[in-house]
């Protein structure tokens, strides 16, 4: 399991907030972060599969 940032630091939770409602959100937020790191990833191994100088696809 991910260990995420509590969402309370974000300054988003507003007092009427369930706690699934705070827990939805730092899930998104979890998931975002995530989804971000793994984008970095991969383009990383692209450039080194594909090396300098070579486009891997033009968008």
């Amino acid at each position: 399991m991910f260990k995420c940032v509590h969402i309370s630091k974000f300054h988003l939770v507003k007092p009427n907030m369930t706690m699934m409602e705070i827990f939805d959100m730092n899930k998104v937020l979890c998931l975002l972060v995530i989804a971000r790191s793994f984008h970095t990833v991969f383009g990383n191994l692209e450039k080194k599969i594909h090396g300098p100088g070579t486009k891997s696809s033009d968008k």
